[in-house]
């Protein structure tokens, strides 16, 4: 693992993320078995074709919590072969058990990933010490890499407060955090915390958080459809209020249409008709084309034709309104 090297601060600076960070939806196989690598380089190129900053795999849209360790580091070196460097890429890394998040963390170190990511451990009831030992140990395993704090207490039951925050702000290589509790009041504090980068993963408030200060969004509907997302960065980092307002209805209408992302199935359903050669979400796909990117895995449940086509049709309909 090794000790970090003269430059490494500056490096963390070099590779804070901002703008619109997707969380990757993960290629499998028909019947959710494996990994579907063949699928992986077309998802990258439709997603960086779209606009997109970087990627966030193994996350929740990701399907990280049903991922093998030895897939999420398949998963990664894939993925990075099939960017080229052409844009950051990080591994959420945040499991049950502590050795599993530190194998991961030391990974993707050694396989060239931009950052690394982490939720709290799961399932048990940690306290505060418990928490910030884990977070120390995670970053300690990739020491040259900047590292995101991931709160998502409805997940993980949970919670990174702005104190602790704040407190593991101090590990040199732990550089920000990803705000998934939906609550502006707290991602107001977490930009309170001196030097830490702030990215909200909530869609809904994508055009608030950009608005009080957020460096960026995290969003799985990205993964779906980019380009209202981007078009709502851009117009924040251009100052355009108006431009930035109509970019964000747009937002609002994709996340109704798209049921907020509790549909894994249905997200990936999706994307696929639209990696299959239509890029403009106006372009109806064609609804018999096979789900590239496979169902998503077991107990997840798969996604209704019915509400494939609803959806379809509601993106449609958003994608008219905002041109």
């Amino acid at each position: 693992m090794g000790t970090a090297t003269p430059g490494v601060g500056e490096a963390m600076e070099h590779t804070r993320l901002h703008g619109v960070i997707v969380p990757m939806l993960t290629p499998l196989t028909p019947d959710g078995s494996r990994l579907a690598v063949d699928a992986i380089p077309p998802l990258v190129e439709f997603l960086i074709g779209g606009g997109v900053h970087a990627l966030f795999l193994a996350g929740t849209t990701s399907e990280g919590p049903l991922l093998s360790v030895t897939e999420r580091r398949e998963l990664l070196e894939r993925t990075l072969e099939a960017v080229r460097g052409r844009l950051p890429v990080v591994l959420h890394v945040g499991a049950a058990a502590t050795r599993d998040a530190v194998e991961l963390a030391s990974f993707a170190a050694d396989a060239g990933a931009s950052a690394i990511a982490s939720v709290t451990p799961y399932y048990y009831a940690y306290g505060r010490a418990e928490l910030a030992a884990y977070f120390r140990e995670v970053a300690g395993a990739a020491p040259d890499l900047p590292m995101y704090l991931y709160s998502i207490p409805a997940r993980t039951a949970h919670h990174i407060d702005a104190d602790l925050a704040h407190e593991l702000a101090e590990v040199p290589n732990i550089v920000g955090i990803k705000d998934s509790t939906g609550d502006m009041q707290q991602l107001l504090a977490y930009l309170e915390v001196p030097g830490l980068t702030v990215l909200s993963g909530s869609d809904v408030l994508a055009g608030a958080a950009l608005a009080a200060g957020s460096h960026g969004i995290v969003s799985g509907l990205a993964g779906v459809v980019p380009e209202p997302f981007v078009e709502l960065w851009n117009a924040h980092r251009d100052g355009d209020e108006a431009r930035m307002l109509g970019a964000y209805r747009t937002v609002l209408h994709v996340a109704a249409a798209l049921k907020h992302g509790s549909q894994l199935s249905l997200l990936k359903a999706l994307a696929s008709e639209r990696i299959a050669g239509v890029a403009p979400m106006r372009n109806a796909a064609n609804p018999q084309v096979a789900s590239s990117l496979g169902p998503a895995r077991s107990p997840q449940p798969a996604a209704l034709p019915a509400n494939v086509a609803k959806a379809r049709d509601a993106l449609a309909a958003s994608d008219e309104e905002g041109a």
